[in-house]
């Protein structure tokens, strides 16, 4: 006979390990949860390791027989037994959800707004490898605890109270917590030419244009440390054109500059002809013919770098077609942005910080794309891989002029804010 205290609902571990497929489709989407929460813990900084070959033996793990590993390492606010108990182990539980009133509670130390709001890391750990294994020690305590357990255990177990986790405590007084995850599901996914498109895409998740950092991610890969930022900054100044935009919830404003090497096209004739007429003086008499046909003040000549800017402001109502919902304008909130725009035809355009044409395109086509960031953050899939959310490709295919931006050699930005853009949701 079952017992009174039994009858009560529980469910099959199953459906947690469908759950987090379904939820955390893949490898970049699994460490970008897991780096989150260190932002969310108040860390300054994340320190990723990905081995794919040896057995980890820092730490005295319980899952001692593996091959391959990664660790997540912050130096947050740590978490306590209370915390663990009824935080991490009841899956999709998150104290980081809104209130009533739409709105997220900021961190305690930082005055951070949590990005983190689903209660998905411990589900995309399961992406990643097999056996999972924390330890933590709480802001002002000595106790460090541990906790370990096999997602293969959530294939045998009947219900999800029977999966065993191991749970012990030791001595430590560095706050933080490391999560080390061991037995890679997919090590050839760190490895070769996917490592290769790998970094560029890693490096996106946390913004490679914000000048001040207050929250750093240190990745190393099989012994490499993947340092692309610098490279980022280094390529910049080869784009074509840039675009800087700004949006102060009523008024749009777009500044930019555009180099003579935009004028050289994509044909044969068009190249004879930017040699023949705009190099041999950077383009002077091409700028005096184009201001006696353009009458606007918005454009003006540049002397060093560029050959044209131009800086144009547009209120929210004489923006074309805006969305309607319950009578009002759909306004976004606050927001601002980058487009660079890159050739990747012209060998000449490459400055000498590249050995080979061949790398600069390499490492162009790596990070194209558009991306959204929310407080530093990318929001996926928006930019990443064939994502072309402002529809840049539907131009090309148009017969619109070579001149417009294109997809594949688009680098750009909007960065929106979860305490400023709070009608901005992302979708699971």
């Amino acid at each position: 006979m079952i017992k009174e205290e039994e009858k009560r609902f529980d469910i099959n571990p199953h459906v947690i390990r469908q759950l987090g497929k379904e939820l955390v489709p893949d490898n970049i989407t699994a460490l970008m949860e897991l780096v989150k929460n260190a932002y969310d813990a108040d860390s300054d900084y994340v320190k990723i390791t990905i081995n794919t070959e040896d057995t980890y033996t820092e730490e005295p793990i319980e899952y001692k027989t593996n091959k391959g590993y990664i660790v997540v390492e912050d130096g947050g606010i740590g978490m306590d037994e209370e915390t663990i108990l009824k935080s991490w182990l009841i899956i999709s539980y998150s104290n980081k959800r809104p209130d009533a009133t739409g709105i997220k509670k900021v961190t305690r130390k930082k005055e951070r707004t949590p990005l983190g709001d689903k209660g998905l890391g411990r589900l995309s750990t399961q992406r990643l490898a097999n056996y999972c294994e924390i330890f933590t020690t709480a802001e002002g305590s000595n106790e460090r605890i541990h906790v370990a357990f096999n997602w293969n255990d959530f294939d045998t177990a009947e219900k999800l109270s029977s999966v065993p986790v191991i749970f012990n405590k030791q001595t430590s007084t560095k706050t933080g917590t490391k999560l080390i995850l061991t037995e890679l599901n997919s090590p050839m996914a760190w490895k070769g030419d996917e490592l290769a498109q790998l970094k560029g895409e890693l490096a996106q998740l946390i913004s490679p244009f914000i000048k001040k950092r207050h929250f750093n991610v240190y990745l190393t890969v099989n012994g490499e440390v993947i340092n692309i930022m610098q490279e980022f900054h280094d390529l910049l100044p080869l784009s074509r054109a840039a675009y800087i935009f700004d949006f102060d919830g009523s008024w749009l404003t777009i500044k930019g500059t555009v180099k003579q090497e935009k004028l050289i096209g994509n044909t044969t004739t068009s190249r004879e002809e930017y040699h023949t007429y705009i190099l041999p003086d950077n383009g002077s008499d091409f700028l005096d013919f184009f201001f006696t046909k353009e009458k606007s003040n918005f454009f003006n000549r540049v002397n060093e770098g560029s050959m044209l800017s131009f800086t144009q402001r547009i209120a929210l109502l004489d923006i074309p077609k805006l969305k309607i919902l319950n009578g009002d304008i759909c306004n976004p909130g606050t927001f601002s942005g980058e487009i660079y725009d890159f050739a990747l035809n012209n060998k000449d355009e490459v400055g000498g910080i590249y050995d080979k044409f061949s790398e600069y395109k390499l490492f162009i086509k790596g990070i194209t794309g558009v991306k959204i960031y929310r407080d530093g953050f990318a929001v996926f899939p928006y930019g990443f891989k064939d994502n072309d959310w402002l529809g840049l490709r539907a131009g090309t295919t148009s017969g619109s002029s070579y001149y417009g931006l294109r997809p594949d050699n688009t680098i750009g930005y909007v960065e929106i804010s979860e305490g400023r853009n709070i009608n901005l949701k992302d979708k699971t």
